[in-house]
């Protein structure tokens, strides 16, 4: 004779008695077979952990992974070579990165004198800076560059019609301003209608798109930065 746990009320028992005489519980079908079964639920349990601990950190890079997409700019980060494949079958409207900090007379050099000159103060919380803005008009587009101690620093482009993105990926859009963004370049405003993007590649320090319709994905204004000492 041995004495056993009762499975119901954990009294002790003798394992040749047909009922606990504590609770009632049948005990005649408990013996080897049922401490068997008492001990195999913790082998069980032991094997199993191991694949819940795997689970968790790999539900952690996943989430991580996910916010890093979210405050990038998805495909060309992760694909730099699919882009570069994909941004030859774009059209440019500008090149941005030809004009980053060139000279006025490198500038009129390229593009002829501009038809409008204005002088142009910019105040910022560094201070107070005297510019000037040459414009230039071209068929779709107007362009202002703006330029400080005889360098620009900045260009912005007004549509005369609407621009559209070609193809499915937003990401187009840098290719048809000459952009190709680098890995540390993210998105730092997004409302909608208005995206702003900074430390997008080594000529282009911020890029900013205006009036953006998601239906037809167009667009009408484009303020690209060069230096951002003057503006922010």
């Amino acid at each position: 004779m041995a004495l056993i746990k009762c499975p119901e009320c954990g009294k002790k028992v003798s394992n040749q008695a047909q009922n606990c005489p504590n609770c009632g519980h049948p005990i005649s079908t408990i013996g080897p077979t049922y401490q068997a079964k008492q001990t195999a639920p913790q082998i069980t349990q032991n094997t199993a952990k191991p694949n819940r601990g795997c689970l968790v950190p790999m539900l952690i890079v996943i989430f991580l992974f996910g916010i890093g997409l979210a405050f990038g700019i998805s495909q060309i980060i992760q694909h730099p070579e699919d882009y570069q494949k994909k941004e030859q079958n774009i059209t440019m409207i500008f090149d941005s990165s030809k004009f980053s900090r060139i000279s006025t007379e490198t500038l009129i050099e390229e593009l002829g004198e501009a038809k409008r000159i204005e002088d142009w103060t910019n105040s910022t919380s560094k201070g107070e800076f005297a510019m000037q803005i040459y414009s230039y008009d071209f068929d779709d587009y107007i362009a202002e560059f703006i330029l400080y101690e005889n360098t620009v620093v900045k260009v912005r482009l007004f549509a005369n019609s609407k621009w559209q993105i070609e193809g499915s990926s937003f990401d187009n859009i840098f290719a048809m301003f000459g952009v190709t963004p680098d890995e540390n370049a993210r998105k730092t405003f997004d409302n909608g209608y208005t995206y702003k993007f900074s430390s997008v590649s080594n000529k282009v320090a911020r890029i900013e798109f205006y009036n953006y319709d998601k239906k037809d994905k167009s667009f009408d204004t484009v303020y690209i930065t060069y230096n951002l000492n003057y503006f922010d």
